[in-house]
């Protein structure tokens, strides 16, 4: 995403864009970024107009989602279109599967909010901290989800092998909302810890493989 921004701010320095094109250009650059790394050209489009200029504007939306569009072409041509998890022939959906599917996305837009309200307090709550320096806080966080990562490795990462994993079986329903539950708390543990870093890979890893997707990008300045 930053890649995608600078490179924009560097043509429209180059072509000597007035500022309403640079700043077009900008948003575009970003939100084709962020649509390559997830393979999602609406996020891209709706992140833009969600963080960056933060209001709806029809001009930069077009080009945001146009050059989200093109550059999803692109690294497709690049590096093909290979789905990321293969995931075998499911059986035709039978009477009951719309009332179980309406439910989990009931579960879905729940543990969502949970997700979003358990981020701000915990931010709110490191933040109250005054005596503890940013690098105390992110030593002591750091820390604890490197000792999980130690003697349980699978916690923690981006979250595709054990994605894999629960789609093709390999994990128990037993442990799955144990695995749950601790990267659920480590996600909004380590944002704020208030290093560099993001909430789109936890979000996605998190949402991926228990069935529960969370789409809403949320970002710390």
């Amino acid at each position: 995403m930053q890649i995608g921004a600078n490179l924009a701010e560097f043509w429209g320095k180059i072509f000597r864009l007035p500022g309403t094109d640079r700043i077009a250009l900008f948003a575009a650059g970003a939100g084709a970024g962020l649509a390559v790394a997830f393979n999602a050209p609406m996020t891209g489009a709706v992140f833009v107009l969600e963080e960056l200029v933060r209001r709806f504007d029809i001009r930069i939306a077009i080009a945001a989602l146009g050059a989200s569009c093109s550059a999803i072409a692109v690294a497709s041509l690049l590096i093909g279109q290979e789905p990321d998890f293969k995931v075998a022939t499911l059986p035709d959906p039978g009477f009951w599967t719309g009332p179980i599917f309406a439910l989990l996305g009931i579960l879905a837009g729940l543990a969502g909010v949970a997700y979003n309200r358990l981020i701000i307090k915990t931010c709110a709550l490191f933040d109250g901290l005054t005596r503890w320096r940013p690098e105390v806080r992110a030593l002591f966080i750091g820390a604890l989800v490197g000792t999980i990562a130690w003697f349980a490795p699978h916690m923690v990462g981006g979250g595709d092998i054990i994605t894999q994993q629960a789609l093709v079986g390999g994990i128990g329903l037993t442990a799955l909302p144990l695995i749950f539950a601790v990267r659920f708390l480590l996600g909004p543990l380590s944002y704020a810890a208030g290093t560099p870093g993001g909430l789109f890979a936890p979000i996605l890893a998190l949402g991926d493989w228990p069935g529960i997707r969370t789409t809403v990008p949320t970002v710390r300045c």
